[in-house]
Parts: structure tokens; sequence; C-alpha cells
């Protein structure tokens, strides 16, 4: 493990020749050397498979941690169909920031042989030069969650569709510039993760896992690759074939004191880190998501009406994520809800403002009354959590921040809902996805962070909730189980079926 060889700027220099030279080699590599596996050529000894586990992935700072590779990369040269497949939980997505790269000899600094980011809120790919390119929709990104990408791209599918971006599995590609574009020039560089090869952008900021290269089209293999939300063996699954190139990004990694090696599972290719510390290898990776299923509404008449009222004079918390559709279509968007002389309920009406009536009095939550920007998003998962503490003070939560003003929202009237997606009497449903829906008669504002779970549902047992819906995770339609100690189950109502789509 105290390896003495200085891998720093000779690797940017790429003075180095670790090719071909890395699969025969024989220099101890510590924990790769130790845990081989089966069709790897740079390890001595006696191959062996072991059980496949995944427990570590790399956290890059978005200043100046990256990995770049120690000889020249050149498995997709000459070739208009491949693909990358990778994990990624972004912590910043403003602006144009590299997550892969592989360099060419171009008089514009920019071009690259590939180059991947985020472009914001979704992945772009840019091919040879910036002229050719595909992306994913906008919006397709989530800050601070895990997310599968697949980019892959087929020169036999139809013009505006070559090029693909698969977002945990499902087809999010917006646009396709390639037409034109016929196959890879020769590599110069090595293939470099979390920086542009020439320094063109700003470095990827998040963690990063599972990093794979295939020389053909994956799109059919989608559903495998991205393994329902976890990172999967690779090498050994149904139909898939295995990858040209995988690094796996912590596991099997090795540290020298000064710098993390990394050499890929099949190829023997290798990459090195710059500036990083041994810290920057993590225990955060993408798992199977706590929640499977969700309940999908229609906005017109679907509802879950539940058996009992929930009520609450005094404390309270109201917690749920939802997936809006729309905002105020033919009037307003009723999440949550009671009917009667003095309604109850929580409508969505714009991105930054939500009606709250409780006990028939109204109150508006305004983010854009505060000048914030911590506003809803249409199509998006997002979490909302609802108090009211001891001195009666309303406050909303989303995604784990306040959002609109905290102070001049009192109410001390009974709060009172017996209907999910719609309010009985009225026309207006809520459109779009419902998931995790929770009550209690006290203020659980202390537990705000553990219950959004940085962006991804967990369970609520351990804070014992009165009212719990899990919406389709150990329910058998039309019955919503209540999970709390409430007892008070929910039937579906105009609708039978769960949705698979859920917040990750």
């Amino acid at each position: 493990m105290a390896n003495t060889i200085d891998w720093g700027q000779a690797a940017i220099n790429n003075t180095l020749g670790f090719g071909q030279a890395a699969k025969n080699s024989t220099i101890g590599f510590g924990e790769i050397e130790a845990a081989s596996w089966s069709g790897e050529t740079n390890i001595t000894g006696t191959p062996s498979t072991p059980p496949f586990s995944n427990v570590n992935s790399f956290s890059f700072d978005g200043i100046d941690d990256y990995f770049i590779g120690t000889s020249t990369y050149s498995e997709i040269d000459g070739l208009g169909n491949f693909a990358f497949s990778f994990w990624i939980k972004p912590s910043v997505l403003i602006g144009f920031r590299q997550i892969l790269t592989i360099g060419t000899n171009s008089a514009d600094y920019r071009n690259q042989q590939i180059q991947i980011a985020c472009g914001g809120n979704r992945i772009q790919v840019y091919v040879s030069s910036t002229s050719y390119y595909w992306r994913s929709t906008d919006g397709s990104l989530t800050q601070d969650v895990w997310q599968h990408i697949l980019v892959t791209r087929d020169s036999t599918r139809p013009i505006g569709q070559k090029g693909k971006v698969y977002i945990n599995g499902v087809d999010e590609s917006s646009a396709d510039n390639t037409r034109y574009w016929t196959n890879n020039t020769p590599s110069n560089s090595g293939l470099m993760i979390g920086r542009h090869n020439n320094g063109w952008a700003s470095l990827f900021s998040g963690k990063i896992d599972e990093v794979a290269v295939y020389t053909q089209d994956m799109a059919s293999y989608v559903s495998e690759i991205y393994g329902g939300g976890q990172g999967v063996d690779l090498n050994n699954l149904a139909t898939a074939p295995q990858p040209t190139t995988w690094q796996r990004m912590g596991d099997l990694a090795t540290w020298n004191g000064a710098t993390w090696t990394m050499t890929d599972v099949n190829g023997g290719y290798t990459n090195m880190s710059i500036n990083m510390v041994e810290a920057n290898r993590t225990t955060d990776v993408p798992t199977i998501p706590y929640s499977t299923k969700s309940i999908l509404l229609d906005g017109v008449d679907d509802r879950v009406q539940l058996s009992s009222d929930f009520t609450a004079s005094a404390e309270f918390t109201v917690s749920f994520w939802m997936k809006p559709t729309a905002f105020g279509v033919n009037g307003s968007q009723y999440v949550l809800g009671q009917w009667g002389v003095n309604p109850n309920n929580i409508k969505l009406d714009q991105a930054g403002q939500i009606h709250f009536k409780i006990g028939g009095t109204g109150l508006i939550i305004s983010e854009a009354a505060q000048g914030g920007s911590n506003n809803l998003v249409l199509n998006i998962w997002q979490h909302l959590l609802f108090v009211r503490d001891s001195s009666n003070n309303i406050k909303c939560f989303r995604n784990g921040v306040s959002y609109g003003s905290t102070s001049g929202l009192s109410n001390t009237n009974t709060l009172t809902y017996n209907s999910i997606g719609r309010v009985i009497t009225n026309t207006f449903g809520f459109s779009g996805g419902l998931d995790e829906i929770a009550f209690w008669n006290s203020d659980q504002s202390a537990n705000l962070s553990a219950i959004y779970g940085s962006g991804v549902p967990t369970s609520l047992a351990s804070y014992s909730p009165l009212h719990w819906y899990r919406c389709g995770d150990g329910d058998v339609s039309p019955i919503l189980t209540d999970n709390g100690s409430g007892g008070n189950n929910g039937t579906m109502t105009n609708f039978t079926t769960f949705s698979t789509d859920v917040p990750t």
C-alpha cells in the first residue's frame, strides 16, 4: 500500500504507458490484487468471482477534484454506436458541469471526442464538437439524489432519435442533433471523470458511482443496467453484454497515502485521482428506494376516501410527497381536504403559492411574496411538510427547506381531513402523483430532515405517525392501509391501480 511512485504530474503529462502494460502488470495494487474478479487480465494469481456488492462511491468538490486516465483511452475510437452508464448524485446543478470527457486533437479547445455534463438540470452530450449533441429534457435531473444515467447512441435510429438519454430507466431524451455526425475521431487523452480535458466548463460537484463504457448501443438493456434503483453486477446481467470498461468508483480502488488508483475490472484501464484525499471515497451509494409504488390521480374524480376523519385541535404535522402535473387547472389542485360548513384543504394554485384552509379560515403561504426561490415544480417529485406548533403558528417546508413566510400565519381552528386527492363535493382534483402521506397530532418539525430523508422517502415508523399511507407499498387495491396507530384505512375511488413512479 505504500507506493512510492509519483503518479501526479507524470500521469497528467501521459508519460507512463499504462495501457496494455497494465493488463499484464504484476505491480501490487493492494485491494485490487487481493479481490480480483473473473475476467480481469490485469491481476496475477488465480481469478475468482466474489459476490457483488456496492459499498463505495467517490465525492467531487466541484473545485479541483477529478480522475485522470493514465493512458490514452481509445475504446470508442471510430465508433458511431456506443454507450456510457453511471450513477450521479449532483450537489450543484447550476451551470455546465463536466461528468465524463475523452479528448481529441482539435483547433477548438472546447471540442472533445465525447463530453457528458450536467447542463443545468439536464444531461447534455457532445461528440466531436459542440455542434453535434443530444440531451435530456429540462428538469430531468434532481439535485442531491442518486440517479442512474445511460447515454447511448445508435446510428440506425430515426433522425432526431439517434442519441438517447435514459434517467432511472426512463427515456428522457429531448433533442438529438447528430444526423450528419458519423463516428468518433481518434482520442488523444485518457478517460477523465469529473473534469473537461482542457479545463473548459466547471468541474462536477457531487458523487459518482459505477462508471461503465460499452462499444454498442445499450438502449434495449436499460432496465437491467438500471437495476430498479441500485448498482448491479454489470458483468452478470441476464441478457446485457459486459461493459468494455467498468470503473467501480471506490470499490476495488486503492489509496497509497496521496492518490486513489482505480483499475477497471474488465479491460485493465487505470484512472488516478487528482487533488483528492482519502475521505473522497464515501459509503453513500445508490440503493433500492424504500418506496416502490405511489398513487397517480387524474385531476378529475380520482380520490382516496378515509374511513374516518383525521382531526387536530392543537399541534399537527402533515407530510407527503407529490409530483404535480398542473397548477390551478379549472380552479385549484386539491391535495387534501374535507368539505362542510367549515371546510379544510390544501390546494396548489401556482408554483410560489399554496392555499391552506383550516376550519373555514384560509391562509396563503407565499414563497413568491418573500422573494424566495424554493418554488413548487411541475412533473418533479418533491416533499411538503406542514406544521402547527404550540403557539398555533403555521409553517411549511418544501424539500426540507422553509417555504414561504413563517410569520403572521396563525390559526387556532380544528384541522379536519377525510379525503386525499380531491375534496368530495368539489370538482377540482389533484393531477399527478402522491406518496407516503402521514399525519401527526404533534409538531414534528424537529424531525424534518429525517422525514424528508435527503430526497427520498424513508420509514416513518420510528416517528409514530397517527395515520400513514404508503400509497401502494404493502397495499392491496383498492385499500390504502393505515400504517400509523390510528387504524384509519383509505379506499381508492374511481381508480384501482398503483404507479411505479416514485421519488428517487
